[in-house]
């Protein structure tokens, strides 16, 4: 095989899987919860590598302004986080990942509308995502979420 066809191959393989993670970032907004004008998209993987959840929090952002994502795979016994916003959600996504990173002894960072990180899975998926879903839920609540420009 030359390498113009690997090139070619690639380049295709690339734009399947942009295609797979449009049509799964539309099923996730599908599925969403949407209350006090958020929309909440929290979902929990197995073995997905970091870029793939990043991609994905950003073409939800991208499509739902009102978006707050958290997305959370378990690979190898330690968790990775990627958590996002769309433009006209105002919570800030550093503050969410440092205080959910602090369950796991994580460590990352990020800007106010993305934010990645990573820690050790001492805790399972589910009760790191009932943890989480608690600091969204006192985040929406506190006056400093609702007096942020």
């Amino acid at each position: 095989m030359s390498f113009e066809n690997v090139k070619k191959l690639d380049k295709e393989l690339l734009e399947s899987n942009e295609k797979i993670l449009q049509y799964e970032a539309n099923e996730l907004l599908a599925k969403s919860v949407i209350k006090n004008d958020t929309v909440k998209i929290i979902e929990s993987f197995s073995d997905r590598p970091i870029q793939e959840l990043q991609k994905l929090a950003k073409m939800i952002a991208d499509r739902e302004k009102r978006a707050l994502i958290f997305l959370l795979s378990e690979n190898d016994n330690l968790f990775q986080l990627v958590c996002g916003r769309g433009a006209t959600n105002k919570m800030d996504m550093r503050t969410l990942m440092q205080e959910s990173l602090s369950l796991i002894d994580g460590k990352g960072g990020g800007n106010k509308t993305l934010a990645q990180g990573g820690g050790t899975a001492s805790l399972t998926k589910e009760e790191f995502i009932r943890n989480v879903t608690n600091i969204i839920a006192k985040q929406i609540k506190s006056e400093e979420y609702t007096t942020l420009d």
